[in-house]
């Protein structure tokens, strides 16, 4: 088995990451594949769950086509949520992806982290899709790892389908320096374990190193935080990476810990831009945007205004040519580039091991890129 693609984003299910995702150039979408986590709905006036619902699926279709899977995850709905209809909301959105047209793959967690009528949803879902589904490992199911390979065969069998139609992804979420030798060791032993139930299609390395908090201390300074996760999957696939395809995963710019808000809130200016080694925050008044821009590309952070769509428009702004835009466009702007570095250092890391023979990705579909209108 090969993997088709080398790194999976998790954004959240809503307009910035949306247009980040609508940004990448060819040769980042031949890389990745994104999951959506559809958040908690939050229905705003005059809003039903229905549409709420159908906006997430356009979004999800409009950004990334049809041409290759995405996955879609719905972990964070309220037990017992159900349409008007009846239906399970997640059954009601893979109706809409379908309508759509997108490859859209369901994803699961173990009987720890999901109800049953979620399991008879998914497993339903699969049989009418027959794109297999992926099974997401939340830390409660890591930390039990003696009952590991069981609750993965568990889950297995109330989905009806064969390890060679499944995708597991191990979500350690926050990663910090202090606990990297733990994690690497719990995801080496639970690799083990997964290759012992079975021939999966791919096993993904989740983890994120973006703080819980970027508040007002950080007003007017510029903070780093290394990015750990990135020294956790080269450590892991230089073990065991010959032996099957292991991607890497992150949550772009964003915690692991993130939640939408309830309400509209009053965001200062912000700039969430990662380095090769680091994530740099930047952070002033609301309206002061524009000198953040003019901080960033002033310094030895910024990368290049060609290196992507984002970085793109952060030199145009900073240099008056485009106006500074709203916080959904800053977290589309700081995330694509954020895509567009971390394929780029997943894939040099797998070339590096010698590993890129385990997967198979796609010729990139050459398309016009760095669309003015886009910037």
């Amino acid at each position: 088995m090969r993997g088709t693609y080398c790194y999976l984003p998790i954004l959240p299910a809503r307009g910035g990451a949306f247009r980040a995702v609508s940004w990448l150039s060819p040769t980042a979408r031949s890389r990745l594949i994104p999951m959506f986590d559809i958040p908690d709905p939050v229905l705003g006036k005059g809003e039903t769950l229905e549409s709420h619902l159908a906006k997430r699926a356009k979004g999800i279709h409009d950004a990334w086509g049809s041409s290759r899977s995405v996955y879609v995850d719905a972990h964070n709905f309220p037990p017992g949520l159900l349409m008007s209809s009846g239906m399970h909301p997640i059954t009601y959105v893979f109706e809409l992806l379908r309508a759509h047209g997108s490859s859209a793959i369901p994803v699961t967690g173990t009987e720890a982290d999901r109800e049953a009528d979620y399991f008879a949803a998914i497993r339903s879902i699969a049989e009418r899709e027959r794109r297999g589904a992926c099974l997401r490992l939340a830390s409660v199911d890591l930390a039990e790892r003696r009952m590991l390979g069981s609750a993965i065969a568990n889950v297995l069998e109330k989905l009806g389908i064969d390890p060679q139609e499944m995708d597991i992804v191990l979500v350690f979420r926050f990663v910090g320096a202090g606990n990297i030798d733990s994690l690497r060791a719990t995801a080496i032993e639970s690799l083990y374990t997964i290759g012992r139930v079975g021939n999966f299609r791919i096993v993904v390395i989740a983890g994120g190193s973006v703080p819980d908090v970027l508040g007002k201390r950080d007003h007017d300074k510029v903070r780093h935080e290394h990015r750990v996760e990135l020294g956790l999957f080269t450590s892991i696939v230089t073990t065991v990476g010959g032996e099957i395809p292991v991607a890497q995963a992150d949550y772009g710019i964003v915690s692991p810990h993130y939640a939408p808000p309830k309400r509209a809130v009053n965001v200062p200016s912000r700039i969430r831009y990662s380095t090769p080694s680091t994530h740099a925050f930047y952070r002033a008044h609301r309206s002061e945007y524009r000198e953040l821009c003019r901080q960033l590309i002033a310094s030895d952070n910024f990368i290049d205004r060609d290196f992507s769509l984002g970085d793109r428009r952060i030199y145009r702004c900073a240099n008056g040519i485009i106006g500074p835009g709203n916080p959904s466009i800053w977290v589309s702007t700081d995330t694509n580039h954020h895509l567009e570095l971390a394929s780029d250092q997943v894939w040099k890391i797998l070339t590096d091991a010698g590993l890129t023979a385990r997967f198979a990705l796609p010729e990139p579909d050459r398309r016009p890129w760095l669309q003015p209108e886009l910037i």
